[in-house]
């Protein structure tokens, strides 16, 4: 019962949730900020890409570039060297080539000619001990080759790194070394550049998509406004047309539509529905009338008594439709319940009292928790006096026929009523919630309304009703019905929103009495 109690609360308090206006629902963000959450996010990443792609190629485009400034250096020396004058030492020539190199160039140059010392131009003398050139002296390429590192002290380089041919011989290398930092500066410069842009069309395109899904949720929650308090019974509601000659207001003047045409209906059968009755009753009160008066001036005539009697009887069972047929009608109107506070223990001991007039049957009162709930104690007494009326009905004399209550916390009070009958089948415990299903019951006489007004009932308190029965075991009927707002009882009438859970009460038909004054006494406590 327990796990089942719980399974029920969850599906209320969704079921509840789900028809609820939104202003009684706060979320973090609305549809519409998670939406542009998402876009935003998806705007990020893609302009993030794009900067990202921006600044890449522009660093590969640089570096191309000095790739190809550095080279020139290796057939500028070849040229120069192959044009020097005859018998001159290749070692003299690139001695008097770097101490004019600096002033045509802002290159670091150094020559390594073999069997000779190493050469350096003005101001390079630090590319020595840099690792890479090092590792090129122990371990000469054979080809070109660039390196694009950084050097601590200097920042970025770009460093090239080729052999000196001379008439087809390898004479040594040549280093050529080129500072990256202003390609460096350039490169951070186009990334603030781009981020700067890619923030401006993010805002930009972000505010524009926020203004226009705020626009078109704005109608959908105005219909799902309408929609909940059309559920709730105010059928007149519609949406007012901001005259927009789009999607928008296409959907809000189909939703006006629909729902006018729905209205319409509902009067109809509404006007119907109170005209078939107000023409029946007027003509049921004359025919009971007319019948009583019959019956008084039978004259001892048992046959005209007998018919008369049996008129009544008829007259009675349509009157008894045609007022549960309005009930069940009205169910949906905002006016059906008188909502006050009801205690549930006076409640539950006033209606156990009433139920052992329906039939000699051996009549007992489960626990009964003390709290206040709210709620419309004359139709909430009906639909308990249904169930308990169909467990008399259900059940021989003397079996067991209990009446019970139990609180979920300051959420939920669970009613039931429970008999010892021989059950219903489980492919009818759907069926007999519907209107004239009566299901096995063994009154013939039954209109099958009963059920459908109770079901009617706890649903407009915004509860619901849970059966569990087994063929030949008996029925346990519960109604569930939300504890909102509660109330403490104190002496002095003090209501400071807490429940008081008292002990509660068993009773039996013998010690009923006993147990009212008892219950009276601690009722309030």
């Amino acid at each position: 019962m327990a796990k089942a109690y719980g399974r029920l609360g969850a599906f209320l308090d969704n079921r509840r949730a789900k028809i609820a206006p939104r202003g009684s629902r706060r979320r973090l963000l609305g549809t519409a900020g998670r939406l542009v959450s998402l876009y935003a996010l998806v705007t990020s990443v893609v302009l993030g890409l794009s900067v990202y792609q921006v600044i890449h190629n522009f660093s590969n485009h640089s570096i191309k570039v000095a790739m190809l400034d550095l080279g020139e250096e290796v057939p500028e020396f070849a040229t120069a060297a192959g044009t020097r004058p005859a018998g001159e030492p290749l070692f003299k020539f690139s001695e008097s080539y770097l101490r004019s190199h600096g002033t045509v160039s802002s290159h670091h140059l150094v020559i390594a000619l073999e069997q000779h010392p190493i050469l350096v131009s003005s101001g390079s003398s630090w590319l020595l001990d840099f690792k890479d050139v090092k590792a090129y002296l122990k371990s000469p390429p054979t080809a070109t080759h660039f390196v694009n590192t950084s050097v601590v002290g200097q920042g970025p380089i770009l460093l090239l790194v080729s052999p000196i041919i001379q008439n087809h011989k390898t004479e040594g290398l040549l280093f050529a070394e080129e500072g990256l930092t202003n390609l460096d500066q350039q490169r951070r410069q186009v990334l603030l550049l781009s981020s700067f842009e890619a923030l401006v069309a993010l805002v930009f395109s972000v505010l524009s998509s926020y203004y226009l899904l705020r626009r078109v949720m704005r109608t959908v929650g105005e219909i799902t406004e309408a929609a909940v308090e059309i559920y709730e019974g105010d059928i007149d509601r519609r949406i007012i047309d901001s005259g927009d000659d789009d999607e928008v207001g296409g959907l809000v003047d189909a939703f006006n539509r629909m729902i006018g045409r729905i209205s319409d209906t509902l009067y109809s059968q509404r006007r119907l529905l109170a005209d078939v009755s107000h023409q029946l009753r007027t003509p049921l009160t004359v025919m009971r009338g007319n019948v009583e008066l019959l019956q008084r001036s039978s004259s001892g005539s048992e046959d005209v008594s007998e018919t008369a009697a049996v008129l009544l009887e008829e007259i009675e069972y349509m009157s008894s439709m045609v007022e549960r047929l309005l009930m069940l009608e009205r169910s949906t109107e905002q006016d059906f319940l008188m909502i006050d506070p009801i205690d549930l223990r006076s409640f539950l001991l006033d209606l156990f009292a009433s139920a052992q007039m329906l039939g000699p049957r051996n009549w007992r009162m489960g626990t009964i928790p003390d709290l206040v709930f709210y709620g419309d104690s004359q139709k909430l007494r009906g639909a308990v006096l249904n169930l308990l009326e169909n467990a008399v009905k259900a059940t021989e004399d003397g079996a067991l026929v209990e009446l019970s209550a139990e609180a979920d916390g300051a959420r939920w009070v669970t009613i039931s009523v429970e008999d010892e009958g021989k059950g219903i089948d489980p492919s009818l415990q759907e069926k007999i919630f519907t209107r004239f299903d009566r299901g096995e019951s063994r009154d013939s006489r039954g209109a099958g309304l009963g059920l459908a007004i109770v079901k009617a009932i706890v649903e407009a308190h915004g509860g619901n009703v849970m059966l569990r029965s087994s063929p030949g075991v008996g029925a346990k009927f519960s109604l569930i019905l939300p504890v909102t707002p509660l109330l403490e009882l104190d002496d002095d009438g003090d209501d400071d929103g807490e429940t008081i859970a008292g002990s509660g009460v068993s009773l039996s038909a013998d010690t009923k009495e006993d147990g009212q004054a008892d219950a009276h006494s601690r009722g309030r406590g």
